[in-house]
């Protein structure tokens, strides 16, 4: 057996022990299956997809299903042997969860995902913490742009960038877009999708669609859930608002801001806040390059407890 072959056998094995251990602990069955969908995942090379280990655990065994795999992809979640990314494909990816902590690099054109750890962003993201009063716990860094492969295929960055919706739009001028949005879609300006789009204008802080159905019901009690949702979804359509997810399990939705801006999420209040740094701006560039990719867009959120002051508790 060669080093390599060596290599992946051991990676399989000890994560199977550690998954079947897992197993015991939760009193929950250690199947075929279920260890041939393990074995496989701890040999897959990358992030893999529901549908892409799938295909290979039925390279050999054809009567595995997708919800076998998926619920089993869920537990290695659950055992804190994988981790789940969204990279805005439209569908999940996993990877196993090893020792040494990275970020990602991804090509809008290809798909191809790149891993890298700097050490240098590690130590700005702890100052920009610091700064707002608190201490990162974890991160997500994720950096779009177009690969060298791509590149040199012809694949045209900027034409990438300018099919990302426009960030610059104030929120006094959102009304007035929304309305010509919903002219070219012919779509009808009603008197609820125009109140909404007022009160989502005026927002200065990240929410939910409970959050401004509040809001919104303070002016008008006949608007219900399903229309503010609904309208929300023609303002990312329309490129007029931004959805982000901050890992507490619901959506909160943003007017696009005039200038780019990254998040901090409190993680005791929920609370997120906004921050904007020149050199991690910066460093990203630099690592893009150093990888051969072309930038166009990032997506950078820290996660994090407030800094506790010796003999005052928490600030």
């Amino acid at each position: 057996m060669s080093p390599a072959a060596s290599n992946t056998s051991r990676i399989r094995d000890e994560f199977l022990a550690a998954f079947r251990s897992f197993l015991r602990c939760e009193g929950l069955k250690s199947t075929r299956q279920r260890d041939l969908i393990v074995s496989e995942f701890a040999a897959a090379s990358g992030h893999v997809s529901v549908e892409e280990l799938l295909r290979r655990v039925r390279a050999i065994d054809s009567a595995v299903g997708y919800a076998t795999v998926y619920r089993t992809l869920k537990l290695m979640v659950g055992a804190g042997l994988a981790g789940v990314r969204n990279f805005g494909e439209g569908f999940a990816r996993y990877e196993p969860l090893g020792e040494d902590h990275h970020d990602h690099l991804i090509c809008e054109s290809c798909g191809s995902i790149v891993e890298f750890h700097d050490h240098e962003l590690e130590r700005r993201q702890d100052q920009v913490a610091a700064d707002l009063g608190y201490r990162v716990t974890h991160h997500r860094h994720e950096l779009f742009g177009i690969c060298a492969h791509c590149l040199r295929s012809g694949v045209d960055p900027d034409a990438v960038s300018a099919s990302q919706p426009n960030p610059m739009i104030p929120g006094s001028a959102l009304p007035g877009a929304f309305r010509r949005y919903l002219g070219r879609r012919r779509l009808r300006v009603t008197r609820q999708r125009m109140s909404i789009v007022e009160t989502f204008s005026k927002v200065e802080d990240h929410v939910s669609v409970d959050d401004l159905l509040a809001r919104v019901k303070r002016e008008d009690s006949s608007v219900g859930y399903a229309t503010v949702y609904r309208t929300l979804k023609l303002l990312v359509d329309a490129g007029l608002a931004a959805d982000r997810q901050f890992g507490d399990g619901f959506t909160r939705f943003e007017p696009r801001p005039e200038q780019h801006h990254d998040h901090f999420v409190d993680e005791e209040s929920g609370k997120v806040l906004e921050f904007h740094e020149p050199r991690i701006e910066a460093r990203q560039e630099e690592i893009a390059r150093a990888h051969g990719f072309r930038l166009t867009r990032h997506r950078h959120d820290l996660f994090g407890l407030p800094l506790v002051t010796p003999g005052k508790g928490r600030t």
